[in-house]
């Protein structure tokens, strides 16, 4: 849709503050949101798609998982839905994951670590495992995200590779990679070894 082509189009320009363009996505969505409501069930799924795959790029996984989860729920079962559904739970999986590092109590993070990978990370895999097989413009990306949430950080990163090899034009698998690196990172900077998270901090930045 218009408002996803805008939004790529400003995070492929140069570097610069893209404040007000998000801005202007958000109220063109809640433009759309209204919209939808209006038309009832005629527009349920596909609106609510296109929601989806809007507040995803913006990074609002909350507000794209709901929007996806109404689609799915009107019919809506292709491998794109699939796919955008596993990326928003996955993102929500790494948002928590981020608050589970900052708990001090070894005990209690891994006990909350397990609940944030039963809630999210097991249906981020489960809806994923029905974009595979599925027609994708670049089916990587998807094998890519699998073996990324099954801590395979090395075919992770070898197939988000491949995806931007493929399509250049695709920011998200230099995303992939950046989000690899980071997970290394800071599973080597739990172990101790510093020096090593300290390299793979910096392909992270260097990726993204």
């Amino acid at each position: 849709n218009g408002i996803e082509q805008a939004l790529r189009f400003t995070y492929l320009a140069p570097l610069h503050d893209v404040t007000a363009e998000e801005a202007e996505a958000r109220e063109r969505l809640d433009r759309l949101a209204r919209r939808v409501e209006e038309l009832g069930d005629v527009a349920a799924a596909p609106g609510s798609f296109a929601l989806g795959r809007g507040f995803l790029l913006l990074g609002e996984f909350g507000r794209a998982r709901q929007h996806l989860e109404r689609a799915w729920a009107a019919g809506y079962h292709g491998g794109d839905v699939a796919y955008a559904l596993g990326r928003a739970l996955g993102g929500l999986y790494q948002q928590e994951l981020e608050n589970v590092e900052r708990i001090a109590n070894k005990d209690v993070r891994e006990q909350r670590r397990a609940e944030v990978e039963r809630a999210l990370r097991d249906p981020a895999l489960a809806t994923l495992a029905r974009a595979r097989g599925a027609r994708q413009e670049v089916p990587e990306l998807v094998e890519a995200l699998v073996a990324f949430y099954e801590k395979r950080y090395d075919e992770a990163l070898a197939t988000a590779r491949r995806a931007g090899a493929r399509a250049s034009w695709l920011y998200e698998a230099r995303e992939r990679e950046g989000s690899v690196h980071l997970a290394v990172a800071r599973e080597q900077r739990a172990g101790g070894a510093i020096d090593e998270a300290l390299a793979s901090y910096g392909a992270a930045s260097q990726a993204f």
